[in-house]
């Protein structure tokens, strides 16, 4: 890095602003999700605008962390952020089918398995088994 920063525009700045705003919403809802969906999707366009946002680092308009220190600690929190929603999850949907008849429950139970298959591929050997021993006590 030389002794100057390179020089920002509005529309830089603008979009910096818009970005930062995006991967907070990201964040906010991936923190709050309690499908695979909405957790995958949030916690993978959070990773994104990181990324973006690093491209802007070397204008100097960041305080505190900068997009790249934060991008590198939700890479590697990731299994255990990935933990934090399955138990999150895992509780909503038992307080969910707590209200439910038997066949309510067993379908509903059955979906959320379901949708938690089509990441598999994302989760550690731990999450994995995580993940089915709870499917073993919905058996």
């Amino acid at each position: 890095m030389g002794l100057f920063r390179k020089k920002i525009s509005e529309e830089q700045l603008s979009t910096v602003k818009r970005l930062l705003k995006e991967a907070n919403e990201c964040s906010r809802v991936a923190n709050e999700a309690v499908t695979a969906r909405v957790f995958f999707e949030n916690y993978h366009g959070l990773e994104q605008k990181l990324r973006e946002l690093t491209d802007y680092e070397k204008y100097g308009v960041f305080k505190g962390n900068l997009p790249s220190q934060n991008l590198n600690q939700i890479e590697s929190n990731f299994q255990n952020d990935l933990n934090l929603f399955l138990q999150r999850s895992y509780l909503h949907l038992k307080e969910k089918t707590e209200k439910m008849d038997e066949d309510g429950a067993r379908r509903e139970r059955e979906k959320y398995f379901r949708s938690m298959e089509e990441y598999k591929n994302e989760f550690s050997t731990y999450n994995g088994k995580l993940l089915k021993d709870m499917e073993k006590q919905n058996g």
